[in-house]
């Protein structure tokens, strides 16, 4: 099925960023779209390798990003962002939702160097290396594309990505988070 660009609908537009799956009930409805890095079904429209989204200007209603963003390569996520903020109406509403870093269950499955910098999510791909016996530990993505973690979620990297974006004047809410402090 050719890739087709979204233009503008008298019907409300809405993006899941991600594939949006047949057995959904989402697929039935001609409202929503999925936006994925690999299609799997004529309703996914495919992500440019750009980061761009082939979706005209200020038309989509919401769009929500669920578990994806974190699988994007921390270099292009500002760049992302920017993209869904284009694509939204005036009024749009956007839904992110990324795992939390500090939550006792993904802290279990981190990496840490001995810095205590966490480095990557050996339940999502990451792997730990060293070059040599004198080298720093490193980590390499071993899960297949699309499926590793490329970079670890906390309150702090997620409001910096959103105040270095188009969204810095937009009104965020965080409804949930783990503080530095574990509170």
């Amino acid at each position: 099925t050719p890739v087709k660009k979204i233009s503008a609908s008298d019907t409300p537009i809405y993006v899941y960023h991600g594939n949006l799956y047949k057995s959904e009930d989402q697929y039935k409805m001609p409202e929503f779209y999925g936006l994925a890095l690999k299609r799997d079904n004529p309703r996914d429209l495919l992500l440019g390798r750009n980061g761009k989204i082939p979706i005209s200007d200020g038309i989509v209603d919401a769009v929500q990003s669920q578990d994806v963003l974190e699988h994007v390569d921390p270099a292009f996520v500002v760049d992302t962002l920017n993209e869904i903020y284009r694509i939204l109406k005036t009024r749009g509403f956007f839904r992110l939702s990324v795992p939390d870093y500090r939550s006792p269950l993904l802290l279990k499955r981190t990496i840490f160097n001995h810095k205590g910098e966490a480095l990557g999510d050996a339940g999502m791909g990451a792997t730990a290396f060293v070059q040599d016996l004198n080298s720093e530990l490193q980590i390499k993505h071993t899960a297949p594309a699309g499926d590793n973690h490329l970079w670890l979620p906390t309150y702090e990297k997620i409001s910096e990505f959103l105040g270095s974006s188009k969204f810095t004047n937009s009104e965020i809410r965080f409804l949930h988070y783990i503080r530095s402090d574990g509170s």
